[in-house]
Order: structure tokens, then sequence, then C-alpha cells
């Protein structure tokens, strides 16, 4: 049990700093009160849910019985996959692959940590359900952690040297710390006036140039900035989104 333990545990802590998004509060009068306040907190908190059961069932003297977690379980998996479904008729066209593998592996990884209450043995089909899960889930929060640096190596060698700055486009507004480079964080979801509308870029790299500003867009799937051509011609503008400067890492 123990190893399986330790296994669990660096799986839920990797899907933690993987997954879990900025808390944003926003505005008194943006907040959202009620029901739908208490459904955002428990979407945001949904990465932190799979280490709380493992802690839970470290703390319990014998586990739950597979009967009653089964069904919560496959409940939990669900209802992830139809927030995930709910969030994909209003995301934009080329953010939905990514926003569909984020909300089905974080629901596969909190249904995996409930299964985690039921464990009794290492090599019992529920265990081995459970750490299957956590570990796919884990894989995906590795490939957000790796999103940091190969944002930060590819920024650095299409500047060149030049000043730059990095900027959320949707929100306009430069990214915060490198935490906002995340593969999960570091990509938007906001579309237009309507779904089949496109117009926001992932992430916008701005650089300084003799011949005015160059602007490159983030791609989540080749782990690259792209050049854009003509970006005067899109409706959401790409200019004033951030200031180019020579020690933009340092100013995080």
């Amino acid at each position: 049990m123990k190893k399986s333990f330790i296994v669990l545990s660096v799986c839920a802590a990797l899907i933690v700093t993987g997954f879990i998004q900025p808390f944003a509060l926003g505005p008194p009068e943006h907040r959202a009160d009620g029901l739908v306040g208490a459904a955002y907190f428990l979407v945001w908190s949904a990465p932190l849910l799979p280490a709380a059961a493992i802690l839970t069932r470290s703390l319990m003297h014998r586990p739950a019985s597979p009967a009653q977690i089964w069904p919560i379980a496959i409940i939990v998996f669900l209802a992830g996959l139809f927030l995930t479904l709910l969030c994909l008729a209003f995301a934009s066209t080329l953010s939905r692959p990514l926003l569909l593998t984020q909300g089905s592996l974080l629901s596969v990884a909190v249904a995996s940590g409930v299964l985690c209450l039921a464990i009794r043995e290492e090599r019992s089909r529920i265990a081995r359900l459970a750490i299957s899960g956590m570990a796919v889930s884990a894989a995906a929060a590795i490939w957000s952690l790796l999103s940091v640096p190969a944002v930060v190596f590819q920024a650095n060698q299409t500047a060149a040297g030049a000043p730059f700055c990095i900027a959320h486009h949707h929100s306009s507004s430069a990214i915060g710390s490198l935490w906002n480079l995340r593969g999960f964080a570091f990509y938007t979801t906001a579309s237009g006036y309507k779904s089949t509308s496109d117009w926001y870029f992932h992430g916008i790299l701005v650089v300084d140039g003799d011949d005015g500003p160059r602007y490159f867009n983030w791609s989540p799937r080749h782990f690259r900035f792209d050049r854009i051509d003509h970006p005067e011609r899109f409706i959401a503008p790409l200019k004033n989104l951030c200031t180019p400067s020579s020690a933009f890492w340092a100013e995080l």
C-alpha cells in the first residue's frame, strides 16, 4: 500500500501544479453569488480533489466500500464530462481539442481520486484503475508544466536579443508570472461575437523591431511562436497588449 500511495501522491501533486488555475474573484459587481459562485469554486478546486482524497484515505483506518465508491466515481466523471462539453459549446473552434483534453483528463483524475478511498490492496482492480487514471492525468500535467520552459526558450529564440513581451490576447494584458505559461493556462477559449468566430490568439509575443513591433502567436500544439502576418486586419486588436522590454523575464 505504501508504494501505491507514494505514486498516487506524486501524481496528485503534478495534477495540482499542472491543472490549477488562478482564482480570480474580479470586481464585486462581476462576482457570481449563490449556486453559480459555488459551482465556479467547485470547478476551480477540482485539481485539488485527488490530493484531498488521497490524504483522506491515508487517515482512514479502513477503506470505503467499493459498492458505495463506484457509483460516486462514475457520477463525478460524468458530471465533469458534462461541464466540459458545456464549455466546449461556448469555446472557439481552435481551442476545443485542448479544452476537451483538459476537462476530460481532469474528470478522470477526480474520479480516480474517489476510487482511492476504496483501495485496500495494491493489486486490486480498483487500485489499478485509480493509479492508471491518475498517471494519465499526471502525464497531461507534465505536458502543461513543460510548456513553461518551452515558451521561455522559444520567446528568447524568436526575439533574438530584441526587447519583447508576452500577453494574453483575450484579456489584453501581459502575463503576470511564469505560472501563466503552463499549457493549460496559456491558451484561450474566447471566440468572438459568436462561437463560430475566432477572434483571439492563445498568447501573443510582441517583439520590438526597427520597422515596428512584430507579433507572434503561441501554438500549444507545436510548442512554438508563429508569425502573425498583417496584424492590423484582425478584429481584436493586437496593439498595446504589452510593452516590450529587454528585461522582460526579470520584471515578472
